[in-house]
């Protein structure tokens, strides 16, 4: 025998769980993959690692110049610490500075080759400051096995 009380109190917690049930799933299937959608990385394409590579490659200072040389977009060929070698020393020991500015980034029609258009300003600070060069420049930039080569820097 149930009295009505019971039955009152079973169907406020089936009521209570019903709900609880709906907006946890509502949660579940809703807003969290809205919120893992929206918050998602966007993928780089290639004209943003060439553009990263050449940030981090014509950008640096006398303290910079070894990982601005060595980054980890840099395509390291055979003895290139050997090419490189004499104009990290030469930078180290000049103190000279060097930033660039990128405009623009084309990509060739021939598929490893991009061209990457900008301002370029490098200056020389030992006991006082003087600009070397500043212009506008063009220059080639390689793409081999996943990484990138500087070619041809053009004033």
């Amino acid at each position: 025998m149930f009295f009505a009380s019971e039955l009152s109190k079973c169907r406020k917690v089936k009521l209570l769980f019903g709900v609880l049930l709906s907006i946890s799933l509502f949660f579940i299937f809703f807003v969290f993959p809205l919120l893992w959608i929206f918050k998602a990385p966007i993928p780089k394409t290639d004209i943003d690692l060439v553009k990263e590579y050449v940030y981090y490659r014509l950008n640096f200072t006398p303290s910079t110049v070894k990982s601005a040389y060595f980054n980890s977009l840099q395509y390291i060929y055979p003895l290139y610490d050997e090419t490189v070698k004499d104009e990290i020393l030469f930078i180290k020991n000049n103190s000279i500075y060097q930033m660039f500015i990128v405009s623009e980034v084309v990509k060739e029609v021939r598929n490893p080759l991009y061209k990457v258009y900008g301002t370029l300003v490098r200056f020389k600070c030992k006991s006082t400051c003087e600009k070397l060069k500043e212009g506008k420049v063009k220059f080639f930039v390689k793409n081999v096995e996943g990484k990138f080569l500087l070619e041809g820097l053009n004033w």
